[in-house]
């Protein structure tokens, strides 16, 4: 699948040999949008925790947009169960990444560089209470600065969002630092409304919109 978004971009489905690419977009998004490069002493592990697992797990709601001169510069993925695919997650990606990575522990004022994403390894948060059941299927969406600014983040989530309505999903919620009010605005402009409940963490902003 190849879907032209003009201006040479293209949008199409995630291969195995983009995993690169999909960390590298993970990493120079990583910073609320920004560069997370100079602050990390693991570089893949933004990748890890955030991109790959969609290509490995969910490879038919998996797309690269990318570009002949700017190479791969932005994802849209998608779970379209997230019950299910943490329960993958876990059992085939978190599992043998444990064996690899040591456990930093609680104490965050012993953390350095890195040891952030190895907690979040060790011990990771599955945010899908009540709250999300209306919305099963949960997305990621980034784009590197040379695919911004001219609509693409909007008609890459648009398309990915009709491929889950295609597959009969009702609903789709995004995880959003609270802090991040640009990134809010962005999602409240296409339909997305946010989601509170005493389930849900207070850190994180919680949207979501119905599909039909």
């Amino acid at each position: 699948m190849l879907l032209d978004m003009g201006d040479g971009f293209t949008l199409r489905e995630a291969r195995a040999t983009d995993q690169g690419g999909l960390s590298a977009i993970a990493l120079q998004t990583g910073d609320r949008g920004g560069d997370a490069t100079a602050r990390e002493d693991d570089p893949e592990l933004f990748g890890v925790i955030y991109a790959l697992p969609y290509q490995v797990i969910e490879p038919g709601f998996s797309f690269v947009l990318d570009h002949p001169q700017h190479g791969l510069c932005g994802y849209a993925l998608a779970a379209p169960a997230t019950n299910r695919f943490y329960t993958i997650m876990e059992e085939v990606w978190y599992k043998p990444l444990r064996l690899k990575l040591r456990d930093p522990g609680e104490d965050r004022t012993l953390w350095q560089g890195s040891d952030w994403a190895r907690y979040a390894i060790h011990h990771p948060q599955y945010h899908f209470s009540r709250e999300l059941y209306a919305f099963p299927a949960r997305l990621q969406l980034q784009l590197l600065p040379q695919a911004r600014g001219c609509g693409l983040g909007e008609k890459c989530l648009h398309f990915l969002m009709g491929q889950l309505a295609v597959a009969k999903v009702g609903g789709v919620h995004v995880q959003i630092d609270a802090a991040s009010l640009c990134r809010q605005a962005f999602f409240e402009h296409l339909g997305f409304l946010q989601v509170v409940g005493d389930n849900l963490p207070q850190d994180i902003t919680f949207m979501a919109r119905e599909l039909g």
